[in-house]
């Protein structure tokens, strides 16, 4: 003590960090027991929002509703297409394409821009936006709709399909890959901290047959007892996250299966964040084409 008196607090804070045993462990196992509240929490967040929009596409109708009036427009468009003409479905990266087939900059309503100057998606997104205009009108001046109902989506859908498609846009923002190695750092800290009780209580042991006095530190008591505490109710939570997210995957799956993209999404051509990111993009330019007809009507 006389000795180390002599140098600088620096010099004898790190001498004294030398002394303590297993220091790199115990100062990793308390940085994820005071991280793992939030760091759980933003996994659990993530894992829900992607497993709830999973299953909100498969039971969308207002989303079976849309794609087949898609498809309807896409079917007038090219019936001079012997190859392309009555076609019974698409593939929901096409939605991504035909913001590209036209110019982009078309308003509902724009001083010398019409729907040829646009690009297809937002001409879809208008024709879709027009028609539910036009039914509203006739309901307001009739009282109900003429005509055939049955080759046109039901009135107003389209907001039922904005509603729905909300918690896509937030899921198609979640990295699987980062989620999944969350996950795994979540139990990897758990596992650690259950091996510096194990590593402590092993000590203990050997200096107890050897008949060594064991050293008195507090800190020592408190991590052991902290660190068990943690490993065994962290524990239980990890494992409940890795189950969720394995119904995460069977929730994907099936969506990447009825979206007509096979049964294995991680062997899929398009991968599940990318099926959502298709649909939220679409579901982004239809409310940005309504809210901008409705700008323009007042």
């Amino acid at each position: 003590e006389e000795l180390l008196s002599k140098y600088s607090t620096t010099i004898r804070f790190f001498h004294a960090c030398g002394s303590i045993p297993q220091l790199d462990l115990r100062l990793r196992g308390w940085l994820a027991v005071l991280r793992f509240d939030s760091n759980s929490e933003s996994v659990a967040d993530r894992l829900e929002d992607v497993t709830e929009a999973a299953q909100v596409v498969v039971a969308s109708e207002s989303l079976r509703e849309m794609l087949r009036f898609v498809l309807s427009i896409g079917n007038v468009l090219n019936d001079s297409s012997r190859n392309l003409r009555n076609a019974k479905g698409f593939r929901l990266k096409e939605l991504q394409k035909l913001s590209s087939l036209m110019k982009a900059g078309y308003q509902p309503g724009g001083a010398g821009m019409d729907a040829a100057q646009s690009s297809l998606l937002a001409f879809v997104a208008t024709t879709i936006h027009e028609h539910e205009a036009s039914i509203k009108t006739a309901k307001k001046t009739t009282g109900s709709t003429d005509g055939d109902s049955s080759a046109a989506p039901s009135a107003l859908f389209s907001e039922v399909f904005l509603e729905e498609m909300a918690i896509v846009e937030d899921a198609c923002r979640v990295d699987l890959a980062v989620l999944a190695t969350d996950l795994k750092e979540l139990r990897g800290h758990v596992n650690m901290c259950n091996d510096f009780v194990k590593r402590a209580e092993k000590l203990a042991e050997k200096k107890k047959k050897e008949n060594l006095e064991a050293e008195k530190n507090g800190d020592d008591d408190v991590a052991i007892s902290t660190f068990h505490d943690f490993s065994k109710r962290s524990s239980e939570e990890v494992t409940a996250l890795e189950e969720e997210f394995e119904t995460m995957n069977s929730a994907l799956q099936a969506m990447s299966l009825y979206l007509g993209e096979g049964g294995n999404a991680a062997a899929s051509e398009e991968g599940p964040t990318e099926l959502l990111s298709h649909i939220a993009q679409f579901s982004i330019e239809l409310q940005r084409v309504k809210t901008a007809a409705a700008v323009a009507a007042k």
